[in-house]
Order: structure tokens, then sequence, then C-alpha cells
């Protein structure tokens, strides 16, 4: 016995039109590529603004440190400018106390030249009274003292 097989008439599988599942093919790569392109585009974004936040980071940090050194060099000169003017005052201290020594003492002096001085007058008055009562005493002429001669 011979079997032939006898295929039944299928029914016909339906198929979309060619050009509707190119076009479906078609728009679903763009989506695809348009996705994979976003997410290549985002994370390339995120990475650049990564890097610009530690490079504004960085400058930040580098320009605060800057400004932080010239901070203490200007402090350093103002507290070798603050010794200095305290050595000074310092110096002028002791200057105005040794001055006001010469002072006191250069008044001292003047009061003891002033004290001598008083007493010369007094005794140059003095002197000039009995000068005065000499000459005018009988026997004296003219400032001479007459003396008789034998």
């Amino acid at each position: 016995m011979k079997y032939l097989a006898q295929t039944q008439p299928a029914q016909p599988i339906a198929l979309p039109p060619v050009p509707q599942l190119i076009e479906g093919g078609i728009v679903a790569a763009i989506v695809v590529y348009i996705i994979k392109e976003g997410v290549a585009f985002f994370k390339s974004k995120d990475a650049s603004e990564e890097r610009l936040t530690r490079t504004l980071i960085e400058d930040l940090r580098s320009t605060r440190a800057h400004e932080l050194r010239q901070q203490s060099e200007v402090l350093g000169q103002m507290k070798q400018s603050y010794d200095k003017i305290a050595t000074a005052i310092e110096r002028m201290s002791v200057a105005t106390s040794e001055i006001n020594t010469a002072l006191q003492i250069s008044k001292r002096t003047e009061t003891e030249i002033f004290h001598a001085l008083r007493q010369n007058h007094q005794a140059l008055l003095l002197l000039n009274e009995k000068l005065d009562r000499l000459l005018t005493t009988p026997g004296h002429s003219n400032g001479k003292h007459l003396t008789s001669r034998s």
C-alpha cells in the first residue's frame, strides 16, 4: 500500500503588506537608535557636568588656597610692622623717660644757678653798700683814701 500523502489546501497566512513591515522595522530601528543616542548623550552630558563640577571645585579650592596664602603673607607683614612699631614705641618711651630725667636735672641745675645768682646779686648789693659807705666817710675823696705822708 502505497500511501500517498495528500495535503489539504491550507489557509493562506495573512502577512502584512511588505511596505508596512519595512516601515515598521525602520521606525523601530530609528526609535532604538534615538533612544541609544539619547542615553549616550545624557551619559556624556552627565560625565561632562561631573568633570566641569570637579574642575570648578578644584579651581575654587586653588583660588581659596592662593587667597589664604596672600592673606597669610599680608598678616605676616602686618605683624612685622606692628612689632617694629612696638619696638619704636618702647624706644620712644625710654627716650622720653631719659628726656624727662634730663629736664628734671636741668630744672634742678637751673634752680641752683638761679639761687647762686641771687646770692651773688645780694653779695654785690652788700658790696655796693659797703663801697658807698666807704666812699661817703670822711677822709675819702673821689673814691681814694687820703693818707698823710711825713
